[in-house]
């Protein structure tokens, strides 16, 4: 999981790692280094082969969890 976020305190990052995610960026990054994590975390892949990425929504916020 990769949270995008507004919040960049310390005490935010290590929050939002802990919580579970496998890299945290602050908004307002440049979107070639977003776009370049987020092919880093799908060649990782957690899914196994053939399973289906789960979708969800939350507050209003379309999510894809792979």
């Amino acid at each position: 999981m990769l949270m995008l976020t507004i919040k960049d305190s310390p005490n935010d990052i290590v929050a939002g790692l802990d919580a579970g995610a496998n890299d945290y960026v602050v908004k307002g990054c440049d979107v070639s280094q977003l776009l370049a994590r987020v092919r880093a975390l799908l060649r990782r892949g957690n899914a196994a082969p053939g399973v289906s990425p789960a979708h969800k929504k939350y507050f209003d916020i379309p999510m894809i969890f792979l």
